[in-house]
């Protein structure tokens, strides 16, 4: 994403505080335009980032570092963001409480409860609003006394905590 587009992102937006500025972020996203521009975004807004592309390195960066969230893209090369997040959270407890929010471009009414059932705390789909991002992070990082003010927008927000009800799919 050219920086342009970046700035682009930061126009939709109110004032609203979210977690303090060493909120350490992990990326976990295959696609290297995506990974670079949300890395650079919440580098912009004070966060400290990690990045990962594959499942794997997700996990052994988790167990190193321990990230206050994952973003995590579900379509990884090898072991699946799916499979990553039962991984975290139910092999290993001493990051099992780390929240995950899936980024994706997977079609919500098909991933959503999947992801949701894998102990991802958050769905969200591409392209989803840097300032979606932000409030999906606020939702889930406790805001420390000291907090960034950052850009979040009011209306049309796509972050969804509940499961569509798939029973009646077929197939």
């Amino acid at each position: 994403m050219e920086l342009a587009a970046l700035n682009g992102w930061l126009g939709y937006c109110s004032k609203a505080a979210v977690p303090n500025m060493k909120t350490k972020i992990l990326i976990v996203e295959d696609d290297r335009l995506t990974r670079e521009s949300l890395s650079k975004y919440l580098l912009l807004k004070g966060f400290e980032v990690l990045t990962a592309i594959r499942g794997e390195e997700a996990i052994a960066l988790t167990l190193r570092d321990h990230p206050d969230v994952i973003l995590m893209d579900l379509g990884l090369p090898g072991m699946s963001g799916i499979e990553a997040a039962q991984v975290i959270k139910q092999q290993y407890p001493q990051i099992s409480r780390i929240p995950i929010i899936a980024i994706t471009g997977r079609p919500r009414e098909l991933w959503e409860e999947a992801a949701l059932n894998a102990g991802i705390s958050l769905y969200l789909n591409k392209p989803a609003l840097p300032s979606d991002i932000i409030k999906a992070i606020a939702q889930l990082v406790p805001v420390s006394a000291t907090t960034n003010s950052v850009e979040v927008p009011e209306p049309h927000s796509n972050l969804s905590r509940n499961p569509p009800n798939l029973s009646g799919l077929h197939g």
